[in-house]
């Protein structure tokens, strides 16, 4: 079985006896405080089934995951709050004359 049919498995397992099991997220990448190596949530991921064109992106919250890459590209490529006014400024050319998808 690979990684994420085990993941699967798991989550059908505690759901069989969860009175609200929640949704199934695929993980995709880590949290942002595992990228800092600092011992953090859950993974970023795809919630699953979801019958919707554009699927649901679940991080620090859930939105739709074109929106969710809409919102990375306007940083430029990083998400999260740049830390000094070098780290705006990069962002910022990064992010110069990009358009949402």
């Amino acid at each position: 079985m690979s990684y994420f049919e085990d993941d699967l498995e798991l989550w059908r397992e505690q759901a069989e006896f969860a009175e609200d099991p929640g949704m199934f997220v695929l993980p995709l990448a880590p949290d942002h405080l595992h990228k800092a190596n600092i011992s953090g949530g859950s993974p970023y991921g795809i919630r699953l089934p979801d019958a919707c064109a554009d699927g649901l992106f679940v991080a620090e919250v859930a939105m739709p995951f074109v929106d969710y890459l809409n919102r990375v590209f306007s940083h430029g490529g990083f998400p999260g709050h740049p830390t000094s006014p070098e780290a705006w400024r990069i962002r910022r050319s990064l992010a110069e004359g990009m358009l949402p998808l």
